[in-house]
């Protein structure tokens, strides 16, 4: 999502800071794009980046890491603020022109063909990966993408907890039992 909205603010001439976080503290004063995914996809997410055997005691550390890394501070979040866009990574995933229709409603901007011609290309799945190859773990990156290693699984994007875990749930007995998840998977509709 940052470097499709670096692409889209550079060509609108957008004189302001784009800041890349996984935290949120809510100033009124700025405009925050936020990314939500289905919070048992991130946290299995999270443990593919480090490598992790996806195992109950990985599921487990990897639900912390989640919840400090954003996830708590998406259950704090007031939904109607109106410095927020938040999109759900599910309805755009496959569909980039969603968000490109959001911002543009929203935010009162045109954003031409040629350059969401050039968002898709850049962030064509099998590009991001070609390019990511270079880093080969999560810690290493790219400074002005904040593209890393890892940061395609081999699922490409399609990571759905429930195959994932019925793959290996007879032998690790799984869980995502967490009051947060719980919650977050109320408030966002999933």
């Amino acid at each position: 999502m940052y470097n499709v909205i670096t692409t889209i603010f550079n060509s609108i001439n957008f004189k302001g800071n784009i800041v890349k976080t996984h935290n949120f503290y809510n100033n009124p004063q700025n405009l925050y794009i936020i990314t939500m995914r289905h919070p048992y996809n991130s946290v299995i997410s999270f443990s593919l980046l480090y490598n992790n055997e996806i195992d109950n005691k990985n599921i487990q550390e990897s639900i912390i890491k989640y919840l400090q890394h954003g996830g708590k501070d998406m259950c704090d979040i007031d939904l109607n603020l109106p410095n927020i866009i938040i999109f759900k990574y599910e309805d755009f995933k496959d569909n980039i022109d969603y968000i490109f229709d959001i911002l543009s409603k929203k935010l009162n901007i045109v954003i031409t063909d040629e350059i969401k011609n050039e968002i898709k290309n850049k962030t064509n799945i099998e590009n991001v990966i070609n390019y990511t190859s270079q880093y080969k773990s999560f810690n290493e990156h790219c400074k002005i993408t904040h593209l890393h290693g890892n940061h395609i699984s081999k699922y490409k994007g399609n990571t759905n907890y429930k195959n994932y875990i019925d793959d290996v749930n007879n032998t690790n007995n799984i869980s995502f039992e967490n009051e947060d998840l719980s919650y977050l998977i109320k408030k966002f509709l999933y």
